[in-house]
């Protein structure tokens, strides 16, 4: 078997938590496929997520596996206070008081975050908990000022009928699917967690609850004022977001399908439609996508998945996903390691099913050739060589690599922008991505189908292909008398990509 058939080249993040907080554990989730950390800022001090950090980092050290890091904000979202005694049950027909004040939650009343929930809200509204667990009919609602009801009182109260009972608990998120909610983009936590994230040097940061591409600039702005390369994945959950979908992938790095939250906010039904737009979207743009939420969720306690979570991973690698994510199965759950197993045993089986292979060709490609003609159309002379060029060569490069049967098509990057629009036409050959860069190659670790690996500095094109080809010579990747595709720009350093070339291993470059 060679190095690529071990692997999937599809990407697995991992959300680390107290069921992964181990080096042991952590270093055999690097073993099994782990290629980025996930840190939720929604749960945890940023001592707790120190220390995970330095775990992460401790294991890829060790281990030689490399790993990519991403901080996943809290963002502007409504949970619940806290709540007494670990939680309590409502049931169905039973009434349910939620109320601004700080309290401890009981049956007779549950605080909440956003204090201005009850005036962005009408009755006949449905509230969800829990992702969708309970739901909640607004009956009535009584604000301090007494604008709704003639009982007045010190605290907004929002009155509801259960419609769903379940358990009440601490910070659990609260949807209101009927309402566009004015919570503000970026909290003052936020704004610690962003300064942590530039602080520790991590790769990504999501967004959470991205409503409008303003949510990405406004945190874009703060890294530029820093000097921070961090790369930026918008996280789509909700009705606004899907809306704003095309402006919001034109200012991010990538997307993140959130179907927790985009499940509660949207008909369950309509997810799956919305999943697949999603990721073509991203695929016609050339930036990464995650797909997200409870896809092997019952390995949180059992060591199998159901057959339907194994045919919803495999949907999402049919669909055109960068990345696929587990949430509970690695931070909390019994199964971490043997879930990261699963997940990559599921996806390396879906890449090898040749109907779909052959489909993915033409639905991944078809839009790209439509993306090109618009630019042609609309777009003037001297903005239309910087986005054509590196969209045709990459087409080029992979009808190339599948017309010779090339082993791999190898790319010089300092960003990894070549490497991305590389990837997004889903060819059937490895892309091994050569940068000199630390924080570039982590962050390829995120593209289907990329194999970064470190060139060190170089002066020229020639030097810097020169040094791709050793590299992943010595690796493995390739040996004397493969072919392979180059893809490069001249002169170095000028940030463009105009140079393919055919190569076989062993021969003189030039």
């Amino acid at each position: 078997m060679s190095v690529f058939e071990e692997k999937p080249q599809t990407k697995i993040v991992c959300t680390i938590g107290p069921g992964s907080s181990d080096i042991g554990i952590l270093k055999e989730m690097l073993e099994a496929g782990m290629n980025t950390a996930r840190l939720n800022f929604s749960h945890g001090t940023h001592e707790e997520h120190k220390a995970r950090l330095d775990l992460i980092r401790r294991a890829s050290a060790e281990s030689g596996i490399p790993v990519a890091v991403l901080l996943d904000m809290k963002g502007p979202e409504v949970r619940t206070g806290i709540i007494e005694n670990d939680g309590f049950e409502i049931r169905t027909g039973e009434t349910l008081i939620l109320t601004s004040e700080d309290r401890i939650g009981t049956p007779d009343g549950v605080s909440y975050s956003y204090k201005n929930l009850a005036r962005e809200i009408r009755p006949g509204m449905r509230i969800f908990i829990d992702d969708g667990i309970i739901e909640l009919r607004v009956r009535e609602i009584v604000l301090s000022s007494g604008a709704f009801s003639e009982n007045a009182s010190s605290f907004d109260r929002i009155i509801c009928d259960v419609v769903t009972g379940g358990p009440v608990e601490t910070k659990k998120g609260i949807n209101v699917p009927d309402a566009d909610l004015s919570i503000p983009g970026l909290s003052a936590t936020d704004l610690a967690d962003i300064d942590f994230g530039i602080r520790e040097q991590v790769d990504f940061i999501a967004v959470s609850f991205v409503r409008c591409a303003q949510d990405i600039v406004n945190v874009r702005n703060i890294l530029k004022a820093a000097g921070s390369p961090i790369h930026l994945i918008a996280k789509i959950e909700n009705r606004q977001g899907i809306r704003n979908a095309k402006e919001i992938i034109s200012v991010s790095d990538g997307l993140m399908v959130a179907r927790g939250d985009l499940g509660v906010e949207i008909p369950v039904e309509e997810v799956p439609a919305r999943q697949k737009d999603l990721i073509r979207l991203c695929n016609r743009y050339g930036k990464p996508v995650i797909t997200a939420t409870q896809m092997l969720d019952s390995m949180t306690r059992n060591p199998r998945p159901t057959r339907a979570e194994a045919g919803d991973v495999a949907n999402a690698v049919f669909d055109g996903t960068d990345a696929v994510m587990l949430s509970g199965e690695t931070a909390k759950g019994k199964y971490p390691v043997e879930s990261v197993r699963m997940m990559a045993k599921i996806a390396k089986r879906a890449e090898q099913y040749d109907p779909w292979r052959e489909a993915n060709v033409n639905y991944i490609r078809c839009p790209h050739t439509e993306n090109l003609n618009y630019i042609k159309e609309h777009i003037g002379d001297r903005e239309k060589e910087k986005i054509i060029l590196p969209y045709a060569i990459a087409k080029s490069a992979c009808t190339l690599a599948e017309n010779i049967c090339a082993k791999a098509i190898l790319v010089s990057t300092g960003s990894g922008f070549t490497a991305a629009k590389v990837a997004s036409f889903r060819p059937d050959v490895p892309i091994i991505a050569g940068t000199p860069d630390d924080g570039s190659f982590r962050r390829m670790l995120l593209i289907r189908g990329v194999v970064p690996i470190t060139t060190g500095s170089t002066s020229s094109t020639d030097e810097m292909l020169g040094s791709i080809i050793a590299r992943s010579r010595d690796a493995g990747y390739v040996s004397d008398g493969d072919r392979v595709v180059l893809v490069a720009g001249i002169p170095a350093g000028k940030k463009t990509t105009n140079l393919i070339k055919v190569h076989v291993i062993g021969e003189d470059l030039y």
